[in-house]
């Protein structure tokens, strides 16, 4: 397994965080993206990616296991020169468990790493 190093990371708590935006600096390579998450329902939660106003992808909740560095869920970058802004938004999977969903809690954290040290 190749080494990555953590460039950018948030955290927070489900249902009162449901939405935050990354800003990662370009650092002229690919970025991974982990998405991590304990609790009752952490892995049904589901994670919209937006990129410039355009869903770029659906995410599942891994649980996460203390010790143990998440593998990538989605791979970004290659803008030379340009950061990128990463909008995640926390949800429930359907619409119709929404309101179920609302009253149990789950913590997350969306991890952003690169190759190397």
């Amino acid at each position: 397994m190749t080494r990555r190093s953590l460039i950018a990371s948030r955290s927070g708590d489900w249902p009162a965080d449901r939405t935050v935006t990354i800003t990662v600096p370009d650092h002229g390579r690919s970025f991974d993206i982990s998405v991590a998450c304990s609790g009752a329902i952490a892995s049904r939660l589901r994670v919209s990616m937006v990129v410039a106003g355009g869903l770029a992808d659906q995410l599942s909740c891994t649980a996460w296991t203390p010790g143990q560095q998440p593998s990538a869920d989605v791979t970004g970058g290659g803008r030379a020169g340009i950061p990128d802004t990463l909008t995640f938004r926390i949800q429930a999977p359907s619409s119709y468990w929404a309101t179920a969903y609302a009253k149990r809690s789950a913590s997350w954290t969306i991890g952003i790493y690169q190759e190397g040290s």
